[in-house]
């Protein structure tokens, strides 16, 4: 008879049930019943008899007590594993009964059917003696499950090289997803045989050209439907080593890293990949520096590009990126819309005082190269940056590539801003002012949002929306609805 869980355990199975998330695997399809079993007899003798409750398993050198009783119950089902080896906890208080955890998942490898294994930094020898004797290279036996379809990999153990066990072996043919984070994964472990999902979210070993490599896993696996891949130790050498055109019918997300800027290695190295013109894809430049190459060459497939039409395009900050996203569909089909969306992320190294012009000249050197762009919907956030507020002049160079545009929500200004709201505001208006009969600009613009307005400049912005929208009326156009939103 299996033991009836403490109330500890209990405890942690509800704040483990609270955490979700896009990434999360942690989907349990009897969450209600699970919970119920807190509190009633009834409910918990069902949830002990039904083996789909159990496993789930996240191990740890702090939560490993329930492992036995959570694999007892799960009987024969499918496993989802979780490891983590982070030295945050006094491990050294009971070492015996943490390898006792991780050889009781051992024994249940043909079970486990996903494997999530995250090493971090620790300082911990009793905690890396457990790491080294369950999967070192003289371990107690734990190698890669036969049946395995997942494989999540993030290690951060830099104190020393770390041979893991589970890559000494071939990975199963069975593999469908596989996300790496560890930057001495040899590329050469990868079963490049139908893949699903790909994550190799670092720079990546293997011998002679690893962009090759890559390109094998990518030919072999046409059914690849994501593939996350670090990209900032390409040459472009290792580019024009491959000379075969590798299709990817299924593609629906591809995200490329770069660690400096991208040239044209970045563009001869998407345009190998055959993506279908109808593809919904994501992708996501990183650099740690701005460049003109990072503007003036977008790598977008050009049969790609040829399709796509923004319905929005995002100016905003994040950390210390500029990001510049585009929603956009294809245009080839206008019933049925893709969700693609294009992010061009790059930390700009700029002159203090000049950031907020600075950030829209950037925005139309972006609009220059992207005639498809045309959104509806434009937000831009450059409260964040210092120094004055674009130019009228600025703010009409954007406004004159966007002839379609019909919505436009703008913070301009934060609470310690260097400039008022009010003259932050006024050469926007300005510039919608300004447009001639024969080049009306933005036309078709509906609504205008000025976010987080102070109650001390509204009125003064107010006054001046007015005379915009009169003005605009004067040259024909449509009114403008102008608000201000907290």
């Amino acid at each position: 008879m299996v033991p009836p869980l403490p109330d500890e355990t209990w405890s942690n199975i509800l704040g483990f049930l609270q955490k979700s998330g896009p990434d999360s695997c942690r989907d349990f399809a009897h969450r209600d019943l699970v919970l119920a079993t807190h509190v009633c007899r009834f409910w918990r003798e069902i949830a002990l008899a039904d083996p789909s409750l159990w496993v789930y398993i996240s191990v740890s050198s702090s939560h490993h007590n329930h492992v036995e009783s959570f694999l007892a119950r799960s009987k024969t089902a499918s496993l989802a594993i979780q490891v983590q080896f982070n030295g945050r906890t006094p491990y050294r208080h009971r070492p015996g009964q943490f390898s006792t955890a991780l050889a009781a998942v051992t024994r249940h490898r043909n079970q486990i059917r996903s494997l999530s294994l995250i090493i971090q930094p620790t300082n911990d020898d009793t905690e890396l003696e457990a790491l080294f004797s369950w999967i070192g290279p003289n371990g107690g036996g734990f190698t890669t499950p036969p049946f395995l379809e997942a494989l999540v990999l993030s290690s951060q153990h830099v104190s020393r090289r770390f041979p893991h066990r589970i890559l000494l072996a071939p990975l199963p043919s069975t593999l469908k997803i596989l996300d790496i984070s560890d930057f001495t994964f040899p590329l050469d472990k990868v079963p490049p045989d139908q893949l699903e999902e790909l994550y190799l979210r670092c720079p990546l070993r293997a011998d002679g050209n690893p962009t090759a490599r890559i390109f094998e896993i990518l030919r072999r696996s046409p059914g690849l439907r994501i593939a996350h891949l670090n990209l900032s130790k390409m040459g472009h050498g290792d580019v024009l080593a491959s000379e075969v055109v590798i299709p990817l019918p299924q593609l629906q997300r591809l995200v490329l890293e770069f660690s400096s800027s991208y040239s044209s290695m970045t563009r001869d190295f998407v345009e190998m990949l055959d993506i279908p013109a109808d593809t919904c894809c994501d992708f996501t430049i990183r650099a740690d520096y701005y460049t003109p190459s990072m503007i003036l060459q977008p790598p977008i497939p050009q049969k790609l590009a040829l399709t796509l039409r923004a319905t929005e395009i995002v100016l905003s900050l994040s950390g210390q990126y500029l990001v510049i996203s585009f929603d956009t569909f294809h245009s080839i089909n206008s019933i049925k819309r893709g969700q693609t969306k294009i992010y061009f992320t790059t930390l700009l190294s700029i002159p203090h005082q000049k950031f907020k012009g600075y950030v829209i000249a950037i925005l139309v050197r972006v609009l220059e190269v992207m005639p498809w762009s045309h959104p509806s919907s434009l937000i831009i956030d450059i409260s964040p940056f210092s120094g004055d507020g674009p130019s009228s002049e600025k703010w009409l160079r954007v406004l004159q590539r966007l002839p379609t545009l019909e919505n436009i929500e703008v913070r301009l200004t934060s609470e310690e801003g260097e400039v008022s709201q009010s003259l932050a505001a006024s050469p926007l208006l300005d510039a919608l002012t300004a447009a001639q009969p024969h080049e009306p600009c933005c036309p078709a613009l509906r609504r205008l949002v000025f976010l987080d307005m102070e109650v001390g400049d509204f009125r003064d912005v107010q006054r001046a929306a007015r005379a915009c929208v009169q003005s605009r009326e004067e040259l024909g156009l449509q009114s403008i609805d102008v608000c201000f939103r907290r």
